[in-house]
């Protein structure tokens, strides 16, 4: 998608809303995996993500208490991207 944004990179170039990430995941039990989806989230945000092999097939935003503590772990060891 092209149209205008509020997002923008560190350079303050505008983002495109509808951005393809590609980033790590980590399940309930810590495991990791890297995965694709398009949309636009806020830094910080906790996303729930269903895959299927690498490609997302449904997401929604959860709050941090949501989250498991061993992903929460891996997320502040590793980060996501």
């Amino acid at each position: 998608m092209n149209r205008e944004s509020w997002l923008i990179d560190d350079y303050g170039h505008k983002q495109p809303i509808g951005k393809e990430y590609v980033l790590v995941s980590f399940n309930a039990l810590g495991e990791r995996k890297r995965v694709i989806f398009i949309n636009t989230y806020c830094p910080g945000t906790y996303i729930k993500l269903k895959t299927k092999k690498n490609v997302v097939i449904d997401q929604r935003i959860v709050s941090r208490s949501e989250v498991p503590q061993r992903a929460l772990n891996q997320i502040k060891c590793y980060g996501t991207t």
